[in-house]
């Protein structure tokens, strides 16, 4: 099982740097589509796009930046 970050810039920066792959989104609709691609792949989902999150699947919401 591979890991993928779905989320902002910062998000997917910050996992970038122990390895983790990601995808930048802007909208819930784009990370939505980015979580729909990740067959067999643990997600990592900023919290911004929570409500994207679909109802299958392994999904991490991450938790909002202070």
């Amino acid at each position: 099982m591979n890991a993928l970050v779905v989320g902002t810039r910062e998000d997917v920066a910050g996992f970038a740097l122990s390895g983790i792959a990601g995808v930048i989104c802007a909208t819930r609709e784009e990370a939505e589509q980015a979580i729909k691609r990740a067959a067999d792949s643990l997600v990592f989902l900023s919290s911004q796009f929570c409500k994207a999150r679909p109802r299958e699947g392994l999904v991490v919401v991450l938790p909002p930046r202070s």
